[in-house]
């Protein structure tokens, strides 16, 4: 529901009615919506998957599991949108800053070699969560079409140069 909704738009009620449940169970087992919040973005997949593997391979993992979603269910881009809905609330951004810097931005830098790990963390994030807007929420210019595997070529060059160390000049 914090997916679909968004944080502020979602409430304990509605999240207990689709549970078929009672408000207060939530509230006995994670006493309000920001620790509930909290709990699920605890939950969240972190990075690992795509981080596993040959480190020449991350760009093109990273855009393929971007690129499977097919419209059904996709763990990877629930937590985008997550992320996205709830990032202009004051109560919830501390949180899903923290999840961002524990779930992906450090295990994305402790993979990555060379100089500047963090702003290229930081830049890859930023290019899948960009074209996971314009993709899924938007639908600007990124439908599926047989221009998927050219798009999708693109970006995997794009994060992987993101991976690469930079060449420093002698």
């Amino acid at each position: 529901m914090f997916a679909a909704r968004g944080y502020e738009q979602t409430g304990l009620r509605d999240i207990a009615t689709s549970a078929g449940i009672d408000a207060a169970m939530i509230c006995r087992y994670f006493g309000s919506k920001q620790e509930l919040l909290a709990a699920v973005l605890e939950a969240q997949s972190n990075v690992s998957d795509i981080l596993s593997g040959p480190r020449e391979d991350i760009g093109r993992r990273m855009a393929e599991q971007l690129f499977s979603y097919d419209g059904g269910d996709n763990e990877m881009l629930a937590e985008m949108l997550v992320v996205l809905r709830a990032a202009s609330s004051r109560e919830a951004a501390p949180l899903l800053s923290h999840s961002i810097e524990e779930n992906f931005l450090a295990p994305l830098r402790a993979r990555l070699t060379g100089a500047q790990r963090s702003e290229r963390a930081v830049l890859i994030g930023a290019y899948l969560l960009g074209t996971a807007v314009l993709r899924f929420v938007l639908k600007t210019g990124m439908e599926p079409a047989p221009s998927d595997a050219r798009l999708m070529d693109m970006l995997t060059r794009t994060l992987q140069a993101a991976v690469d160390a930079p060449q420093t000049s002698g």
